[in-house]
């Protein structure tokens, strides 16, 4: 549903919408969970949710419908079931790794995967499995992620901090 080169000016209300849609539907979401208002489910529900979402089949003439449906219905959902889930021992291990690690992959990954692509092209790998390259960009956007979230983070919200502190209001 968003148009071509959505970056360029013809993409503004789509993007617009799209911040304001996710902004406030945040804020909707967060003021539910503080009120005690969210349902509670085991986190394997959430999962279930995720996977159930991810098996859904579509084709050229379903799959902006289905994308829409995901980003504005499905999505939502599933934040507000997974946001009241109890999760312990192993399993909240895992979501706090993960949850680091996120945003890192975020904004790691574009970069890598456009550096992937340059790579198949100039190499002429193009006859490669075409599971390998998403597989090495989320293997690699993990490390990045991980060795930013350890060396570069911290250091950088330390000198902010302190540059902030010391500013007077």
């Amino acid at each position: 549903f968003y148009p071509d080169h959505a970056w360029e000016w013809a993409g503004f209300w789509y993007g617009l919408w799209m911040v304001i849609y996710g902004f406030f539907g945040g804020v909707l979401i967060h003021r539910l969970y503080m009120a005690g208002k969210l349902i509670r489910v085991p986190a394997w529900v959430a999962v279930a949710f995720v996977f159930a979402s991810i098996a859904v089949p579509t084709n050229d003439a379903t799959h902006g419908l289905y994308s829409a449906f995901g980003a504005t219905v499905l999505m939502p959902v599933l934040l507000m079931i997974s946001a009241n889930a109890p999760v312990s021992g192993v399993m909240a291990r895992v979501c706090s790794v993960l949850g680091t690690l996120s945003y890192g992959i975020y904004v790691v990954h574009v970069p890598l995967w456009e550096g992937m692509k340059l790579a198949i092209a100039k190499f002429d790998l193009e006859y490669m499995p075409s599971w390998i390259a998403p597989i090495a960009v989320a293997l690699v956007s993990a490390v990045v992620a991980a060795l930013l979230n350890k060396f570069f983070d911290p250091p950088l919200r330390a000198l902010l901090k302190r540059w902030l502190l010391k500013r007077k209001p």
